[in-house]
């Protein structure tokens, strides 16, 4: 007759279980989801201080929204984020659109659409 206490094991060490990695962490706040073109940077890093702060936010928003066309630049938004008022808002876009890194749609009462300009490298430069 079979008994149940002949396939208890009791001298055997039992194998460790490997623990499954775990899922990463979601990232915690604002961030630019890249990549960012470094030629694009490096013909912005010349423009006033409110070309970059709105190049960044852009680079911002296209990243969130996985697009770069059509992009809505709400003033008020920028201003929450980057401290940016109104008007250097729409400096900026105009220094960006001049410096042929991105153009706008602008119309009457409504937000302007911004599309970002795929920029050509210069020469063979790397980014470090």
């Amino acid at each position: 007759m079979i008994t149940i206490n002949e396939f208890r094991m009791t001298d055997v060490v039992t194998p460790e279980i490997k623990k499954k990695p775990t899922a990463r962490k979601r990232q915690q706040g604002s961030f630019i989801r890249g990549p960012v073109p470094c030629e694009w940077l490096r013909r912005c890093w010349p423009l006033p201080k409110r070309a970059m702060a709105l190049g960044l936010f852009l680079w911002h928003i296209s990243g969130m929204e996985k697009k770069r066309t059509a992009l809505k630049v709400r003033p008020k938004r920028v201003k929450k984020e980057f401290g940016l008022s109104p008007k250097s808002v729409y400096r900026a876009l105009h220094d960006l659109e001049k410096a042929e890194l991105i153009t706008c749609e602008r119309k009457r009462g409504r937000c302007a659409r911004v599309h970002i300009v795929t920029v050509e490298r210069e020469g063979e430069r790397e980014c470090l």
